[in-house]
Order: C-alpha cells, then sequence, then structure tokens
C-alpha cells in the first residue's frame, strides 16, 4: 500500500506539471482528481494535493507577473459571455446553444479526419459511424470499472465541449485519437475472444484476433486518404517564402493547393511583421494583443489579451488579423492612433500597431 501510495503521489506530481500544456494537461488533472476520488479517497488528499500545488502556483505567479487571466479563468469569462444581459433562463438557452455547436463541431471534426473534406459525404459519416461505434462501447465500458484512460477521454472530450471556440474542435480532437482507436481495440478483443469461445462446437468458428482485425482495417481503410494527402504535401513543398511551414498543419491541412499555399504565405507574412515591431518598441514595451504568445516569442516584448487586462497599464495594442478586425481596430482607435501598418498586397490586414493614449 505505501508503494502504491508512492506511485500515485508520484503521479499527481506528473499531472501537476502536465498542467503546464494547457487542454491536454487540464484533463489530465481533472481525471486523476476523478479516478483518486472513486478508486483511492484515502489516498485522494495527499496526492490530490501534489497534483494541484505546481498549477496553483503556476497560476498565481504567472497572473502577477503578466497581469494575465489564468487559462480556466478564461474558460469561465467566455462562458459567461453566451449571451447578453437578460433573465436565466436566456443565458441557460445561450450556454445551451453553445454546447450544442460545440459537441456538433467535435463530429465535423471526426469526419473532417476521416474524410479531409469540409462538406463529407454520406459514405465519410456512414465510416465515421462505424470506427465510433466500438469506441462508444469501450469507453462506456471502461467507465463501469473506473479505469483511467476512460475518465481521462471522457475529460478531454469535456474540454473540447466547453470550450467556447468551435472551429478549433478538430485540432483539439487529433491528438487524443489514437486512445480513441484502443478504446474500441481494447473492447473488441475480449469479444473476439468470447465469440470463439461461443462457437467452440463449430468448424466455422471466427479467430479470436477477427474482431480486433476487421477494426484494425476499417481504421487503416480511414488513414488512407490522409497518409495520401500528407505524402503529396511534403513531396510538394510550399513556396520558398514560406518553406518554415513545409511541416505544420497549415500546409499539411488543406486539401486546396492554392488555399494552403495561401495561408502558408499569409503566415510568413504575419511573423515577419511582428518581428518589424521589435524594431518599433521599446525594450520595456506592453502590448495588447488577441494572439500575445506570438506576440512576445517575435518581438520580444510583454504582451497580454486585451479582454479584462487594462489593469497591465499597455502602452500599445497591436490589431492582428482576425475576423473581428474592424471592430477591434475602431475600438482601439479611440484610445490611441496608429503607429505602423501591415497589409498583404490584396489590401487585406496583417496587423495593426496602435500607440494608446495614457489614462
Amino acid at each position: 500500500v505505501l508503494v502504491e501510495r508512492r506511485y500515485l503521489v508520484a503521479a499527481g506530481f506528473v499531472c501537476g506539471i502536465a498542467f503546464l500544456s494547457r487542454s491536454a494537461g487540464v484533463a489530465l488533472l481533472a481525471a486523476f482528481t476523478v479516478y483518486l476520488l472513486l478508486n483511492r479517497p484515502r489516498d485522494a488528499l495527499m496526492a490530490g494535493v501534489c497534483a494541484v500545488a505546481l498549477p496553483v502556483l503556476w497560476t498565481i505567479v504567472s497572473t502577477s507577473a503578466t497581469n494575465s487571466e489564468p487559462y480556466l479563468a478564461m474558460l469561465w469569462r467566455d462562458w459567461g459571455d453566451t449571451s447578453d444581459e437578460g433573465a436565466l433562463s436566456t443565458k441557460v438557452a445561450g450556454a445551451a446553444a453553445l454546447l450544442w455547436v460545440n459537441v456538433s463541431a467535435i463530429w465535423a471534426g471526426w469526419l473532417r479526419f476521416i474524410s479531409l473534406s469540409p462538406a463529407p459525404g454520406i459514405a465519410a459519416q456512414c465510416l465515421g459511424a462505424v470506427l465510433l461505434a466500438p469506441i462508444v462501447w469501450g469507453v462506456l465500458a471502461r467507465l463501469r470499472h473506473r479505469h483511467f484512460d476512460a475518465l481521462y477521454v471522457c475529460a478531454y472530450l469535456a474540454m473540447i465541449a466547453l470550450w467556447p471556440h468551435p472551429a478549433h474542435a478538430q485540432r483539439f480532437l487529433l491528438p487524443i485519437v489514437p486512445l480513441l482507436f484502443m478504446q474500441g481495440l481494447i473492447v473488441l478483443c475480449p469479444a473476439g475472444t468470447a465469440a470463439t469461445r461461443a462457437s467452440d462446437q463449430h468448424s466455422d468458428r471466427p479467430p479470436r484476433w477477427f474482431l480486433p482485425g476487421l477494426y484494425l482495417c476499417v481504421i487503416g481503410l480511414a488513414l488512407i486518404p490522409g497518409l495520401v494527402h500528407t505524402t503529396n504535401r511534403l513531396l510538394n513543398p510550399p513556396p520558398e517564402a514560406a518553406r518554415a511551414f513545409a511541416h505544420t498543419r497549415y500546409w499539411l491541412r488543406d486539401t486546396e493547393t492554392q488555399a494552403a499555399i495561401a495561408d502558408v504565405t499569409t503566415r510568413q507574412h504575419t511573423i515577419a511583421a511582428l518581428k518589424k515591431l521589435s524594431e518599433r518598441l521599446p525594450r520595456d514595451a506592453c502590448v495588447y494583443a488577441n494572439h500575445p504568445q506570438l506576440v512576445m516569442l517575435y518581438a520580444g516584448v510583454v504582451s497580454v489579451p486585451p479582454y479584462g487586462n487594462r489593469a497591465a497599464g499597455c502602452q500599445f495594442h497591436y490589431v492582428m488579423r482576425n475576423p473581428n478586425f474592424d471592430a477591434e481596430l475602431a475600438a482601439a482607435l479611440r484610445n490611441g492612433a496608429a503607429s505602423m501598418a501591415r497589409y498583404l498586397e490584396d489590401g487585406s490586414p496583417i496587423g495593426v500597431l496602435v500607440h494608446l493614449r495614457p489614462n
């Protein structure tokens, strides 16, 4: 028992480190906590403290150092904005609608993984359902026995369903696809053995590997389009100006070559603009930006999200290319003046630096 307790404490510490990987780590920490409460309640306190110590410490330090919102705080804020001020029933309806959109986006992401098409046909949908059925069976069966891997699958999918940006559902889903397939294989292996035993009296009984082997064949069939597409992309790299994106999802994802070229070229221009930004800003500058990680990486200055962080007192606001660019730029210009702007050849924006007036 003492040895197992030490392992649990070590596992809790590792889960705490994994928290720094954001979505996957948050789900891992949540699954580990539930696993402890269900299976090892006597050891839950010690292992749980080891699991949450580092995330709590990191949240406090990072928030105080950058005046930014913690990851879960951003999630809570976005869910709080699902509807305008109004009755509780209106807010509940808005949250339910967002949840339904996210769940639909998970299904669309699953089909996109199989078909590589934004509008999969009936064949892709049927194949997706066939692949998903053993996965659901396996997850439910292992949840019944409170296995950690099934708890993690549920926690991770819940994170995707709760994340209020459906466009990211497919990207979030991809890392867990191998584990999803394993859930189906694990449950089919005993099923294959049971089918063999049940037909021992018959000479035409199926081999015990028949069901898992058949499932692997279906998985292989689903992977063929992706493998062909990825091979084609690797053999035909992007233009020289965007060659740095040759092994990224931005080049490998789109099935339309011209759309992929336009995407990676735009991202290359975005990076060039951020590097140029570093020449315009003092080293101690603070910049509001929708993607503060990119600004800190390429411009080399402190950056925080603009939402709820006005207390940070940043002197600049870098309005980056996004669907709400015009509205965000207009709001920023009400508080300052543009000092640098970068646009593509077709006139679409890359980014505008706004020098904010002192409060």
